[in-house]
């Protein structure tokens, strides 16, 4: 499987310093600026570009400034100043700025220009710069030093690609001779800032203006003021090969009696350790790195982070355990309902009913128990009709003329009469005939002699053949034969008067359905 990443580049400057910051060089710069995108255009990649070109040229640099390029502009740029800092001579510092959109793609990144139109892969390779061909460019100029700087920012513009939960670009080392500086730690993202520039490109113009301050110091400023202005959201991050000393603004020469001494800039800690230490953990799902962090760090530059992200993960630990106990419980359910679902004693369901109550099985039960229930009051009072009949007073034997037989009891249903039978699917964790939610039908019948036959169909295209009767007691017994259902028979009873019947069924067909049947007189 692939994975891709979408990051945004705000700054990319390559730096080669002599050793001595007086020693006389020659400074070239290439400054680039893609903001017009198509897709998710970008307001603050010109203005960053215009900003850093402002520094440089104040620092001694010659900068070719160059904004909204296309994918062939783009190459001819790059392939142009490569060919000048060879020309310069070897003892050139060449810097490569850029501000616009990147995307990593497997450990790759890539400068997208601003015409491209990224689907996948292979748009990659057709229509966007590795960043490894600018690397290698600047390599085969042969000048001594390069300083290579990415400010990774900005929303991803292209959301097709982002497939995997990584964010940012990918880690690449600095070859010999070379100070790559990311705008923040590989993997992640950076801001691009409220005003008009971003916050890693308004700190590296500030701090580069320090005369005397060493390159590597100036990007450690850098780090401490972009945290400071992120609430250590973002933090900077380099990776240096450099042998010799650079020096953006070299030192002022000395002051002289009546002059005050400039002020001797502040030393910034190292931290580099603690922000190696804090990426080998960054994407961990295990808490007790946070801690061992914080034992290390209590006052750090990520002591809030780890701290909230221990909280995240105690809580997304919860969850699951949450979500496992829940799956646990709806299948111990499921197992009773599927143990006495045929059973017809009630009291074999109240357990399911008492111990899980909340689930969709108890619910089942209840309306089990229910028509059980209905069923033995409806066996209850037939049999107390037909009790009555037998138990009937026997004429005396001194009466001599026998007594006439009884009257035949009339149903309440005669021939003629018009009925309606509805028949819907209530709840269902089923998908076969007459099993679907919302799956309905409805017949209109006359009984003929207290009986009819016929075919319901449903909404679905399901059938069920009825064959329908009045019994003695005066109420409708309904025979219901279902194709596939796996016990097919079902039988049960209506009240057949004016107000009509409704019963609620749930039927022992195995895919745990409830029928709402109704009878309405038409």
């Amino acid at each position: 499987m692939r994975f891709w990443v979408v990051a945004f580049l705000c700054a990319f400057v390559s730096f080669h310093s002599p050793a001595s910051g007086n020693t006389p060089e020659t400074r070239k710069a290439l400054v680039i600026g893609n903001g017009a995108y198509g897709v998710s255009p970008l307001p603050n990649p010109i203005n960053d570009a215009q900003a850093m070109t402002q520094a440089l040229e104040m620092s001694g640099f010659d900068v070719t400034l160059a904004t909204d390029l296309s994918y062939r502009d783009l190459q001819r740029a790059v392939v142009r100043f490569s060919r000048e800092v060879r020309a310069a001579g070897e003892e050139t510092v060449a810097m490569v700025y850029y501000a616009g959109h990147a995307v990593q793609a497997n450990g790759e990144n890539y400068l997208i220009p601003v015409d491209a139109d990224i689907q996948d892969s292979l748009d990659l390779e057709i229509q966007s710069l590795r960043l490894s061909t600018v690397m290698q460019s600047l390599e085969s100029a042969g000048n001594r030093l390069n300083l290579v700087v990415l400010d990774a920012c900005r929303d991803n513009p292209f959301p097709s690609m982002s497939r995997s939960g990584s964010r940012g670009l990918a880690k690449v080392d600095a070859p010999y001779g070379t100070l790559l500086a990311y705008s923040t730690a590989p993997g992640d993202v950076a801001a691009d800032g409220a005003g008009r520039n971003s916050p890693y490109t308004a700190a590296l113009i500030k701090a580069l203006r320090v005369p005397g301050l060493p390159v590597e110091q100036v990007f450690k400023r850098v780090r401490v003021d972009v945290m400071e202005r992120t609430g250590k959201q973002q933090v900077p991050w380099e990776s240096s090969s450099l042998t010799g000393d650079f020096f953006f603004t070299p030192e002022r020469p000395a002051v002289t009696a009546a002059e005050p001494p400039a002020p001797v800039p502040p030393s910034v800690p190292d931290t580099s350790e603690e922000i190696d230490y804090w990426r080998s953990i960054a994407t961990s799902d295990d808490t007790t790195l946070f801690e061992s962090y914080l034992a290390q760090y209590p006052d750090g530059l990520f002591a809030d982070i780890a701290r909230q992200r221990i909280d995240a993960l105690a809580a997304a630990r919860l969850s699951r355990e949450a979500e496992q106990a829940s799956a646990r419980r709806l299948e111990e359910a499921k197992a009773f309902w599927e143990s006495v679902k045929d059973s017809p004693d009630p009291s074999l369901f109240m357990p399911l009913i008492e111990s899980y109550g909340d689930t969709f099985y108890a619910k089942l039960a209840q309306a089990r128990v229910e028509s059980l229930n209905a069923q033995a009051e409806a066996n209850r009072a037939r049999a107390q009709q037909q009790a009555a009949q037998v138990d009937q007073p026997q004429q005396t034997a001194a009466l001599s003329t026998p007594a006439a037989p009884p009257e035949p009891l009339q149903s309440s249903a005669p021939s003629g009469a018009q009925w309606r039978i509805e028949w819907s699917v209530g709840r269902s964790q089923g998908s076969d005939a007459f099993c679907r939610p919302g799956e309905n039908a409805a017949l209109d019948f006359t009984l003929v002699d207290g009986a009819f036959s016929g075919r319901l169909t449903s909404s679905q295209g399901h059938y069920a053949d009825l064959k329908m009767s009045t019994n003695s007691s005066g109420r409708l017994r309904v025979d219901a034969r279902i194709p596939r259902w796996v016990q097919s028979r079902n039988v049960f009873f209506l009240d057949l008067d004016d107000d009509g019947d409704r019963i609620e069924f749930v039927t022992p067909n195995g895919f745990a359905c409830m029928l709402i049947i109704e009878l309405v007189k038409l």
